[in-house]
């Protein structure tokens, strides 16, 4: 599964450079069918009679059909722009791969609590978790993972062992969450960034404020406070569009 992303609106260098590469790319293909309606010209004059003996001219209703199809491509072109905002067929668009998420089970995670996660992972969210047993999260059991959920459980600390604890501690090949912060905050839009979130219990407008210590987010909302977000549906309001995109 995977998300697009956009990122802040492109320089005014990045689009001088688009529309100078757009610019030579139609002079070519003009060029191109120049060449082929001069070619044409050229080979009729040269002709005592058209069409040449042996030739058969496409028929009319054939030729009527592959002019529709052209002119419907240029319409499923240009419908295809975006109304606002960025294309996502610019280079300002990334895709992202879904982070993979692991779920922590048996002793001495509790039964409820890990039984519920799942449910809710698998059944109401539709997100696929891999299982990680408890005892040999030490071990590769959390290869790979992105996220690891961790259910309720008493004594998980002695269950991990040294190794497991670690290796919980340890993030994006042991670099530590203060690198996966800071890689983070560069791909982010920039400070100041208008943005809303939906809390579930109230609806936060502010800027971008970054991330704390813990990967909160943060936000700095239009009384000049700043509010600490750990969960939420986050929003980007763009400029002149007149709500959240």
């Amino acid at each position: 599964m995977d998300i697009a992303l956009t990122l802040p609106p492109e320089t005014p260098r990045r689009r001088a450079d688009v529309a100078l590469g757009l610019v030579l790319f139609i002079g070519s293909w003009s060029m191109a069918f120049a060449t082929l309606f001069l070619s044409f010209l050229i080979l009729r004059q040269r002709q005592p009679a058209w069409p040449p003996e042996g030739v058969v001219l496409p028929s009319l209703g054939l030729a009527s059909a592959g002019t529709a199809v052209l002119l419907a491509s240029s319409v499923a072109l240009a419908s295809a722009m975006v109304e606002s905002g960025t294309d996502l067929g610019s280079n300002s668009v990334f895709p992202l791969r879904a982070p993979r998420v692991g779920l922590l089970g048996g002793a001495p995670v509790n039964g409820n609590s890990f039984g519920f996660a799942w449910y809710a992972m698998e059944q109401r969210l539709g997100y696929p978790v891999t299982l990680v047993d408890a005892g040999f999260a030490g071990g590769a059991g959390m290869s790979g993972l992105d996220v690891l959920v961790v259910p309720s459980a008493g004594g998980l600390a002695g269950a991990l062992g040294e190794n497991g604890q670690r290796r919980l501690a340890q993030w994006d090949n042991g670099a530590g969450f203060a690198t996966v912060r800071a890689a983070w905050l560069k791909r982010a839009g920039p400070i100041g960034e208008a943005c809303t979130v939906d809390t579930g219990t109230e609806r936060i407008a502010g800027a971008f404020a970054g991330l704390d210590e813990s990967g909160a987010l943060l936000i700095e909302d239009r009384a000049g406070r700043r509010r600490t977000v750990t969960f939420g549906d986050v929003a980007l309001v763009h400029e002149g569009a007149g709500g959240a995109g």
